[in-house]
C-alpha cells in the first residue's frame, strides 16, 4: 500500500475503529479478491474495535489497490468515514515524496507465469469463498454435526433393528419363565392329586405327611416368581408401546446422513428449497468454471514451452482475454451467491428446526429407553435362572415324596363284609400293579404284575380265606403284566399279557399240582383278554393286540384236542369293559361304551341287550351276585351297578367303592 494511503488510515484510526463496520465490507473485499476467506475468519469472535483494529493492520499490508478498493465499499456504506480520511489525505496535485514506480512491462513468458498465479489463486479464494455454499448445496445445512453425531451413536448401536431384537429376547425369556411356571403348577398339582389319591386309597392307614401342611410355602414362592413375570411382561409391554412411538425417529435417525438429509429437506419450507436449489446451481456452475479453468491452466503451461514467437504473442492475448473472462465469471458466481446468502438467512426456518429438535428429544428418549430395555434383560435373565432352580428344586422335592411314597406303598386290597361294610386286607406279601387275580377254591390267586421299579414278576400267591393266610405257589414260566387268569377243573390258566411295553405275548399256560406246562398258544398275540367258563369250556376274546388295535375275535379252547375254535366275533366295541358268566352265558359289560351283551356259546351267537348301566365303569370289574352280574366302580365313577337277568333292568347299590382310585379284580370268595 502507499505510504500515503496508510498515513490517511492512521491519521483517523481512532475514528475507524470506533465506527467501522467491518462485516460488509471485508465481503466486499474477497469478492474484489482482495483478502481472502482466511483473513474475514480470523476477525471473527472478536470485540468490535479489536477487529476493527486488525482489520486496519491487515489492510494496510495489502497490495496497492487495497486503499481505493476500500475506500470504494466506504463511500457507499459508511460516507462519513470516507469524507473524514479524504480530509486528511494528502492534496493529489503535491508530488509523491515516494512515488511510485511504474512496473515494468513483463514479457511473454512473465506474463504467463503471472496469468498463471492469477487463476491459481483466485482459484483459492473461491474454495474459501463457497466452501459453506457447498455445504448448503448438498442440504448439509438441514442436519446439524451434533444430530450427525446422535445418528452415528444410533447406527452404532445397531439402530431400530437392535433394540426390536432385545424387546423379542426379553419376551422370549419372559414367556420361558411363564412356561416354567406353568410346569410347576402342574407339578404341584400332580402332586397333591398323587396324595389325595394314596390318602383316599389308605385312608388313616396312610402315614405321610399331609402335601398339604408342607405345600404353603411353595406356592408362595411361585406366586412370588408369578408376580414378578407379570410385571416385567407389562413392563416390556409399556416400553413396547413407548418405543413403537419413537420408532419412526429411530428410524429416520438409522439411516444414512445423506437419506437423512433428504428427509429434512423434503420438509423444509418451499422458499428455503428454491433457493437451496438455486445455490446447488450455482455451485455447479463453479465446478463447471474450475474444469474450464484447469484446462486453460495447462494450455498456459503448454504455450509456455512452444518456440514460435509470433504463435506466443497471439496466444499470449487469447489466454489474457480468457483469464479476465474467468475471473469475472467467477466474480459474478461470488455475487449470485451472496444475494441467496442473505435470502436464505430470511427464511424461517422453524419448521425445520423443530423437526431437528424432535429427534434430538427422541434421541435422548430412545437412550432412556434402551438402558431400561438393557436393565430390564439383565433382571429378566436372573428371574428366569431363579424360577428354573425353583422348578429343579420342586422336582426334587416331589422325587423325594415318590420315593417315600414307595417305601411306604403297599398293594391295597378291600373285603366287603356281609354287613356291606369296606375295610382293608392286610399282610399282603407282595408290592405289585397290572397283576391279575381270580378265585380258587382255597381264596384268590395273584399272578405276575410289575413293581415299583417297572420289573416284571412270575411268581403266583394263593390267599387262603379260612386262615387268611398267604402261601406262595410255583412261578409262572415267564414273567408277565396286563395277563388275564382263571381257575377251571383244578388247573389255574394263564392267557396272553405283556412282557414289556411293546413286547406282547401269545402264550398260554397251564399250572395243575404245582407243576406248569404249556398249551398250544393263543391265536394272537394279546393284553388284558376277557376270559370266562362256560359250559365247562374257556372262552376268550376283547383286549388289545396293540396300543390301539381291539380285538373282536373269539376263541373257545378245545382241552380235548387242546386246540383253539374260532366262535362268532364280537358285535359291538368294548373296551376296558369286564365279563361275567351265568347259567351257560358270557356276559360282557361296562367299559367305555357302557356295553351291556351276551354271548351263547350253544348257538354260537351274540345278543346286545338294549338297556345299558347308567355309568361309564371303564376298567371295572365285574362279577355274579346271585342273579345279576355286578360292575364295581371304574376309572371314573364310584357307583356299583347290577343288571338282573331275570328281569334286564339297571340298578344302582346303596354303597360306594371305598375309593376313588379304580379298583382291577372283583371276587366273590366266601370267607
Amino acid at each position: 500500500m502507499d505510504p500515503r494511503d496508510k498515513d490517511a488510515l492512521l491519521r483517523n484510526f481512532v475514528l475507524l475503529t470506533d465506527d467501522l463496520d467491518t462485516p460488509p465490507i471485508c465481503d466486499y473485499l474477497i469478492q474484489e479478491t482482495i483478502i481472502t476467506s482466511d483473513d474475514a475468519e480470523q476477525l471473527k469472535d472478536k470485540c468490535k474495535k479489536e477487529r476493527n483494529r486488525d482489520f486496519i493492520n491487515m489492510l494496510m499490508q495489502k497490495g496497492p489497490l487495497a486503499f481505493g478498493k476500500f475506500m470504494t465499499t466506504l463511500k457507499t456504506k459508511q460516507p462519513h468515514l470516507h469524507d473524514a480520511i479524504l480530509e486528511v489525505s494528502p492534496h493529489p496535485d503535491l508530488p509523491n515524496p515516494n512515488p511510485i514506480q511504474p512496473a515494468p512491462v513483463p514479457d511473454a513468458d512473465q506474463l504467463t507465469v503471472l496469468r498463471l498465479d492469477k487463476l491459481r489463486d483466485a482459484t483459492g479464494n473461491m474454495e474459501k469463498c463457497v466452501s459453506w455454499i457447498k455445504q448448503n448445496a448438498t442440504i448439509a445445512r438441514m442436519i446439524s454435526q451434533d444430530l450427525k453425531d446422535k445418528a452415528d451413536d444410533i447406527r452404532e448401536m445397531g439402530g431400530a433393528a437392535s433394540v426390536d431384537r432385545e424387546i423379542e429376547n426379553n419376551k422370549a425369556v419372559l414367556q420361558q419363565s411363564q412356561r416354567t411356571l406353568n410346569e410347576v403348577d402342574k407339578l404341584l398339582q400332580d402332586e397333591r392329586k398323587t396324595d389325595d389319591e394314596y390318602r383316599g386309597r389308605y385312608g388313616q392307614q396312610w402315614q405321610m405327611l399331609p402335601f398339604d401342611r408342607i405345600v404353603q410355602p411353595l406356592e408362595i414362592e411361585a406366586e412370588e416368581y408369578r408376580k414378578t413375570t407379570t410385571h416385567y411382561f407389562s413392563f416390556v409391554t409399556s416400553v413396547t408401546a413407548d418405543y413403537r412411538m419413537l420408532r419412526q425417529s429411530i428410524e429416520r435417525l438409522s439411516q444414512s446422513d445423506s437419506d437423512l438429509e433428504r428427509w429434512l429437506y423434503s420438509c423444509s419450507d418451499p422458499r428455503q428449497q428454491r433457493q437451496l436449489s438455486q445455490l446447488r446451481r450455482l455451485y455447479n456452475q463453479w465446478q463447471d468454471l474450475q474444469s474450464e479453468r484447469s484446462k486453460l491452466e495447462h494450455e498456459l503451461v503448454e504455450s509456455h514451452t512452444t518456440d514460435d514467437r509470433n504463435l506466443h504473442q497471439v496466444s499470449s492475448r487469447e489466454f489474457g482475454k480468457r483469464v479476465s473472462q474467468s475471473t469475472e465469471s467467477q466474480k459474478r458466481i461470488v455475487t449470485e451467491m451472496q444475494r441467496v446468502k442473505q435470502e436464505c438467512e430470511a427464511v424461517d426456518t422453524r419448521d425445520s428446526n423443530q423437526l431437528i429438535e424432535s429427534l434430538s428429544e427422541d434421541y435422548l428418549t430412545f437412550l432412556q429407553l434402551k438402558s431400561c430395555i438393557a436393565e430390564t434383560q439383565k433382571c429378566c435373565n436372573k428371574e428366569s435362572q431363579a424360577i428354573s432352580s425353583f422348578k429343579d428344586r420342586l422336582e426334587g422335592f416331589c422325587r423325594c415324596r415318590e420315593m417315600e411314597r414307595r417305601a411306604m406303598y403297599r398293594p391295597i386290597m378291600w373285603v366287603l363284609n356281609e354287613d356291606f361294610q369296606w375295610r382293608v386286607m392286610s399282610g399282603i406279601p407282595f408290592e405289585r400293579s397290572k397283576y391279575s387275580a381270580c378265585a380258587s377254591p382255597n381264596g384268590i390267586i395273584v399272578t405276575g404284575g410289575y413293581d415299583q421299579n417297572k420289573k416284571n414278576h412270575a411268581d403266583c400267591h394263593e390267599y387262603y380265606s379260612l386262615n387268611r393266610q398267604w402261601q406262595a405257589l410255583a412261578p409262572m414260566l415267564e414273567a408277565r403284566y396286563e395277563h388275564c387268569s382263571l381257575f377251571h377243573q383244578n388247573a389255574l390258566y394263564i392267557i396272553g399279557g405283556k412282557r414289556d411295553k411293546r413286547t406282547y405275548l401269545s402264550s398260554f399256560h397251564c399250572m395243575q399240582s404245582g407243576q406248569w406246562r404249556r398249551l398250544r398258544q393263543y391265536p394272537h398275540a394279546i393284553a388284558y383278554p376277557y376270559a370266562a367258563v362256560a359250559l365247562n369250556q374257556i372262552f376268550a376274546f376283547g383286549g388289545w393286540k396293540s396300543q390301539t388295535e381291539f380285538n373282536f375275535e373269539v376263541f373257545e379252547y378245545d382241552s380235548t384236542r387242546e386246540q383253539w375254535l374260532e366262535r362268532a366275533t364280537m358285535p359291538k366295541r368294548c373296551t376296558n369293559g369286564s365279563v361275567a358268566a351265568y347259567e351257560g352265558k358270557v356276559y360282557v359289560v361296562g367299559g367305555d361304551q357302557r356295553m351291556c351283551m351276551s354271548f351263547n356259546p350253544q348257538y354260537n351267537s351274540w345278543v346286545e341287550i338294549q338297556k345299558r348301566p347308567q355309568f361309564e365303569h371303564c376298567l371295572a370289574p365285574a362279577l355274579v351276585w346271585d342273579t345279576a352280574i355286578v360292575v364295581f366302580g371304574g376309572k371314573r365313577t364310584e357307583s356299583i351297578e347290577q343288571y338282573c337277568i331275570l328281569t334286564s333292568e339297571w340298578s344302582e347299590w346303596n354303597i360306594s367303592m371305598p375309593t376313588t382310585n379304580f379298583i382291577r379284580f372283583a371276587l366273590y370268595v366266601h370267607i
